[in-house]
């Protein structure tokens, strides 16, 4: 999967940042002072042996203050964050029905897959949304950009992951 995200490293769990353009993906990543950037832009998700793992994107990214050290090791995906600008920072976590719409309107390939693909191959690529959508945990992240963002979505991540 090729998400528009941007996508980090926090202690050996990935998390993934998805936006539309200027949403605040690369500005999350940077506020949020994890230990490891993996893309600004573009996310890339596999499913290896039953695991959903993001990797770094191969391919430049557009953020010129963010240094993305090459080559990074795959990290597990433990949450995927949809991303919005807000007053506060808060979290809510999705329905099946509602993350699943969001990865697929959100993946750069699945968009456009009913142009040079057939049914069978649109069929398999919406079943492995579902499979990530039943597996790892999908949320709105509204965010508040501050000095205060860190710990707020520390407080929150522990409070729905942990």
């Amino acid at each position: 999967l090729f998400l528009h995200a941007s996508s980090v490293n926090e202690d050996g769990c990935g998390y993934a940042f998805v936006g539309r353009s200027n949403a605040g993906k690369s500005t999350t990543a940077r506020m949020g002072a994890f230990k490891r950037i993996l893309s600004d832009e573009l996310t890339i998700i596999r499913r290896i042996n039953h695991t959903y793992v993001l990797f770094s994107n191969p391919w430049w990214n557009s953020a010129a203050d963010i240094n993305i050290v090459r080559p990074q090791e795959p990290v597990p995906l433990k949450a995927i964050f949809f991303i919005k600008k807000a007053r506060k920072t808060r979290m809510r976590k999705m329905g099946l029905k509602e993350a699943l719409a969001k990865l697929i309107y959100s993946d750069q390939i699945f968009k456009q897959a009913i142009f040079c693909r057939g049914p069978s191959e649109i069929k398999k690529s919406y079943r492995l949304y579902l499979a990530l959508s039943i597996s790892i945990p999908v949320f709105e992240l509204r965010i508040k950009k501050g000095d205060s963002f860190r710990q707020e979505f520390q407080f929150l991540l522990n409070q729905y992951l942990n």
